[in-house]
């Protein structure tokens, strides 16, 4: 780099706004330390609308306001993962502005915050699309889809996804739904492992279940659809696909959410339908959805 362009950058981030940046153990596992926000895009993007990236990592030991108060009782817009907000129920001295990447802020606090999201139902409607199209033409096939227990968020994703297979599955395709007992819940439904035998499909919208469902969908080999599974190469054999959130999306959202003015409203933004990298994983997809193969895996 030239040393007149570096001394200028240098002074250009002297007067460059901060936005602190605060991830959690979790999220860095799960994206391989490739949290959007504290990607080098995003820093560069950021940069260019006038700010200066701060990136922390939250853990157990230490708070959100630990963090704040570690950068002299930060005052400017924060960025934090959805973990770090539901572990933050008040502050002494609130940011300017908190804003949530990725997810949904927790009902129960008293703090002002915004929310940018993926648009899930979205998603899984295209999900079910999909599913539809993966079990064409077998005769008498039967999908499950293990769903969480009853809540409103559990019944939009069982709806949508119903709704779109419905409309593209033949009348002889099956879709026995199952939920759990309850939100949150690990524990699979009694007699899951008998319900999945013979599965054509097994569908994973079931949050801290799907674990225990993968485990068992991979003693018996049934083809899974899942969500939130996060590094491709840490996937089940037997995963084809998972919606996820996808980082180029929740970067250009974000960057939007900081341009605009304050508001309580939830941003959303595309989720993506990611395929598996192994031969099988990548011939079914291309046989299927062609068109939005390479889109899926950027």
């Amino acid at each position: 780099m030239a040393p007149a362009l570096l001394l200028l950058l240098v002074l250009s981030s002297c007067s460059l706004e901060p936005l602190l940046v605060v991830s959690d153990p979790y999220v860095d596992i799960l994206e391989n330390e490739r949290w959007a926000p504290r990607r080098a895009g995003f820093k560069i993007r950021a940069f260019l609308s006038g700010y200066r990236v701060l990136s922390e990592r939250w853990n157990s030991e230490t708070s959100l306001a630990d963090i704040l108060e570690a950068h002299n009782n930060f005052s400017g817009a924060v960025v934090l993962t959805p973990a770090v907000a539901h572990m933050t129920t008040s502050l002494s001295k609130p940011p300017e502005r908190l804003i949530v990447a990725g997810g949904l802020a927790p009902k129960s606090s008293n703090l002002q915050w915004e929310c940018v999201a993926p648009a899930w139902l979205k998603a899984y409607a295209e999900l079910g699309e999909k599913a539809a199209d993966f079990v064409a033409g077998e005769e008498g096939a039967r999908v499950v889809l293990l769903a969480e227990g009853s809540s409103s968020a559990s019944a939009g994703a069982i709806e949508s996804f119903r709704e779109a297979f419905s409309t593209h599955a033949g009348a002889r395709v099956t879709l026995d739904v199952v939920q759990t007992r309850a939100v949150g819940s690990k524990n699979l439904p009694v007699r899951f492992k008998e319900r999945i035998q013979d599965a054509s499909l097994l569908v994973l919208l079931a949050g801290a279940a799907n674990s225990e469902a993968l485990k068992a969908s991979l003693a018996q080999g049934v083809p899974v659809f899942s969500e939130s599974l996060g590094r491709v190469d840490m996937w089940p054999d037997n995963v084809l696909c998972s919606v996820e959130n996808s980082p180029y999306s929740m970067k250009k959202a974000v960057l939007t959410q900081l341009k605009g003015s304050l508001t309580t409203e939830v941003r959303e933004y595309p989720a993506e339908i990611v395929p598996r990298k192994g031969r099988n994983g990548k011939k079914w997809f291309d046989a299927i959805w062609p068109q939005t193969y390479n889109s899926a895996r950027r």
